[in-house]
């Protein structure tokens, strides 16, 4: 049985439940965003230039625009799997709490 609309998605129980807030960040000591994304850039960069024998540079033969659509095709289903299987578990997660 699925919950209603408002128990699984994007509403604002979802979104800003579970001590998250809306506004600024809350400081911590977790590694910034931005030096994982870095090493993420450097070994892909290194594994790009393992595979093809260079670094990712323009005017290589490759049509830039549609490289990026089918990347980005590619993000929005890994997006949505992950919201799937989320939704999935919220909904296992009821089932399991009801007697």
């Amino acid at each position: 049985m699925r919950p209603d609309s408002s128990a699984v998605g994007y509403g604002e129980k979802i979104l800003y439940g579970a001590g998250r807030r809306v506004g600024h960040a809350v400081p911590n000591n977790d590694t910034p965003i931005f030096e994982l994304v870095t090493e993420d850039i450097k070994a892909r960069a290194l594994m790009g230039k393992e595979k093809y024998g260079v670094y990712l540079q323009a005017n290589n033969g490759r049509y830039v625009l549609m490289d990026l659509e089918q990347e980005l095709i590619d993000a929005v289903l890994y997006l949505r799997q992950k919201r799937r299987e989320d939704e999935l578990e919220r909904i296992d997660t009821i089932d399991k709490s009801r007697p």
